[in-house]
This record gives structure tokens, C-alpha cells and sequence, in this order.
């Protein structure tokens, strides 16, 4: 386990090496995306993703991911809030442009489960495009919208997925875990606003 333990430490420098220099090869995420490639089971197959403390580590990786691509969403600023609203005209006109699209490859594929594809095609990755953001330090009205659109999109995703994967019986339930998530964060928004002295948004 400890050699497999330090070869994914060590692909996972492949990421910040192409990055980096004055003329960076790829963003950090794209090597990383390589190596994790050719180590595991696209490649050599040297690493189980299936095999603890790995799940483990995916799951904390990933929570600290989209922990860090939040802070990247200031709520305060004119420019993303503007950028919110941009965006959501933007990803309502890719959502309805999405469902014909989703049809016509589920049909042609026979994939089935037409909705998910809907929400897939409509959806972003803010795991992926806020560290490049970052990375590269962008800025300026095209990125807020970037940002208020891959923050609706990821947000829309999440609630909509579980009810294109649940059966008939159990959409009112995932229908009520969607409320409940959305009245929590907006509560926790709320505390936090009062705490902080800042004006609700």
C-alpha cells in the first residue's frame, strides 16, 4: 500500500509540473487528469481506485475541491452578481437547447433515461474551471459570468440528477432532500450574513 500511496503522490506532481515555467504546458488539472490516466485503469493499471484508503481520499479530495471553488463565488460583488444574472438566462436557454439533443442521443444510442443526459449536457464542472481561473488569473465581465453561470449549473445539476436517477415512488422524496439542501443554504447564508455584519443576499 505505501508504494501505491507514493506513486499517486507522485503522478499527481505531473500536474503542477506541465503548469508550470513561463509557458505552462497544460493547467494543473489536465496533468493530473493525465496521470491518474496511465496509473490506473485506462493505462497500467497500477493503482485500484476501488481499494481503501483511496475512496476515502477521492471523497475528501473532492469535498475540499468544491470547497475551494465556492470561495471563489463572491455574492457581494455587483460583477458576479451580474454574472448570476447572465448566467442563469444563459443556462435556462442551454437546459431547453439540451433536451432535444438528449432525445435525439438517447434514442440513437439507446442509452435511455433521456432527462439525466438533459442535465448533463446543461451542466459545468466548477471543480474544473475555477482552479484554472485561478491559476491562470483571469478576471474581468466575461469571467463573473463564467462564474454565476458554472455556479447555477453545478447547483442545477446537483438538485436534478437525483430525480432523474429516482423512480416514480421516490421523487417526492429526492423533491424534499432538494428543498431541504436549498433551505439549509439559505439559512447558513443568512447566520452567516448576520455574523459577518455584510447585508444578506
Amino acid at each position: 500500500m505505501f508504494w501505491q500511496l507514493a506513486l499517486l503522490v507522485g503522478a499527481g506532481l505531473l500536474g503542477p509540473i506541465l503548469a508550470g515555467g513561463r509557458r505552462p504546458l497544460a493547467p494543473v488539472l489536465v496533468g493530473e487528469l493525465i496521470a491518474g490516466a496511465v496509473v490506473g485503469k485506462t493505462g497500467w493499471h497500477l493503482l485500484d481506485p476501488t481499494l481503501q484508503p483511496f475512496p476515502i481520499f477521492f471523497s475528501l479530495g473532492f469535498a475540499m475541491l468544491m470547497l475551494g471553488a465556492g470561495t471563489e463565488v463572491d455574492l457581494a460583488s455587483a460583477d458576479v452578481r451580474r454574472g448570476i444574472l447572465r448566467g442563469s438566462v444563459a443556462l435556462i436557454a442551454t437546459l431547453v437547447a439540451g433536451i432535444p439533443l438528449a432525445l435525439i442521443l438517447s434514442g440513437t444510442l439507446h442509452l435511455g433515461n433521456w432527462p439525466l443526459l438533459a442535465v448533463l449536457l446543461a451542466g459545468s464542472s466548477a471543480a474544473v474551471a475555477f482552479p484554472i481561473v485561478e491559476e491562470r488569473g483571469l478576471a474581468g465581465p466575461g469571467i463573473a459570468l463564467l462564474i454565476g453561470w458554472i455556479t447555477l449549473a453545478d447547483a442545477v445539476t446537483a438538485l436534478l440528477m437525483p430525480l432523474t436517477i429516482s423512480g416514480p415512488a421516490r421523487i417526492p422524496g429526492a423533491l424534499a432532500g432538494d428543498l431541504a439542501i436549498v433551505g439549509l443554504g439559505a439559512v447558513v447564508m443568512a447566520v452567516g450574513s448576520q455574523l459577518s455584519g455584510r447585508p444578506s443576499v
